[in-house]
């Protein structure tokens, strides 16, 4: 057994673990899981009689129908088996794409910490494309980072049929693939633009169709929220600090607490790709201000593989990124924490 076959078994094991924990929170928090209410959900969604945008998440209620009959189980258990196994790929995946940059253990924190603050995502709701979400958009981090172009595509594809957000990736794409802005190199950002553009047109092809044909009906939330979100946010912030634990409205800040500092803090140790992908974040962050109620902050599960890896250097890291080699950037040796 080689060393990577041999990490992946080891580590697997305990990411199964911390996916099954996860899966219990996340079951105790949700009585409306075997109430009925899920397989109420469920029937409605695959009649297209649910809300939107569930109503266009096709795999979010695709995939445990075909597990319910592949495998003659309840509608409650495919769920299950769909949590457990997203997320349990996930960590696993995490993992590995962490050890572009760090060692074992650094992997591994990263994983666990992720696998700790997701418990501040949960509620009492049923929106269970969230799983399948934090895989593609970490696999879709992957192929950017890795220039995967056709891999990207179809991905990417495939992965709107789950969840809108991967559309905002796009801009992640252009921001790591576009030159250092200088004049003799503007041609070269308009092909990167182009290109940007050009694969950017399957997925959004697909969202448009989805939608022309799913019907839509009741919306799950207004579609303008950024003065309510402010407001409420405002309101969390006078109360009483010990009150914070109900206050939703400030989940935002705890799910990350310091690494939100971290990962925007020592920007020249970071690699140059690391550094871009931290430009999307504001456009996350807008897109979800404007359009969703910020305290289902399960929103911001995407944003902990961009986050994380940057903390982490700010964290960990004793190397600089050099902006004249690859996108990635390459690190200086020694460091325990970071790979060779």
């Amino acid at each position: 057994m080689d060393s990577k076959a041999r990490e992946s078994l080891l580590f697997g094991c305990v990411y199964l673990s911390l996916a099954f924990v996860n899966l219990r929170v996340k079951l105790w928090l949700t009585p409306n899981w075997f109430s009925g209410s899920l397989v109420r959900h469920h029937e409605k969604l695959v009649a297209f009689e649910g809300v939107v945008p569930e109503n266009h998440r096709l795999l979010q209620f695709g995939i445990p129908e075909a597990l319910s009959t592949l495998f003659s189980i309840s509608v409650a258990n495919a769920y299950i088996l769909q949590r457990w196994s997203f997320f349990f790929l996930t960590f696993l995946a995490f993992h590995f794409y962490l050890r572009r940059w760090f060692l074992p253990i650094g992997a591994f924190a990263g994983v666990c910490f992720t696998a700790a603050i997701l418990p501040l995502t949960y509620f009492n709701h049923l929106q269970e494309s969230a799983p399948l979400l934090a895989l593609t958009f970490l696999l879709l981090l992957w192929t950017i980072r890795e220039k995967w172009d056709g891999l990207y595509v179809l991905l990417r594809a495939v992965s709107v049929c789950n969840n809108e957000t991967v559309l905002c990736l796009p801009a992640l794409y252009f921001f790591v693939n576009v030159p250092r802005i200088a004049w003799e190199e503007r041609r070269q950002i308009g092909l990167v633009g182009a290109k940007t553009l050009l694969f950017a047109i399957p997925a959004y092809v697909i969202w448009f169709s989805i939608r022309a044909y799913a019907p839509d009906l009741e919306q799950l939330s207004p579609g303008f929220q950024p003065i309510s979100n402010v407001n409420r946010v405002l309101r969390g912030l006078g109360a009483h600090p010990l009150d914070h634990w109900r206050t939703t409205y400030l989940y935002g800040f705890w799910f990350f607490g310091a690494i939100w500092v971290l990962a925007m803090t020592q920007w020249k140790r970071k690699p140059v790709y690391i550094r871009r992908t931290l430009l999307l974040v504001p456009i996350f962050l807008a897109f979800h201000l404007r359009f969703t109620m910020i305290n289902e902050v399960r929103l911001l599960v995407p944003l902990t593989f961009i986050l994380i890896p940057s903390a982490f250097f700010s964290l960990f890291g004793n190397g600089e990124a050099n902006p004249a080699s690859d996108p990635v950037g390459i690190e200086k040796p020694g460091d325990p924490l970071r790979s060779s």
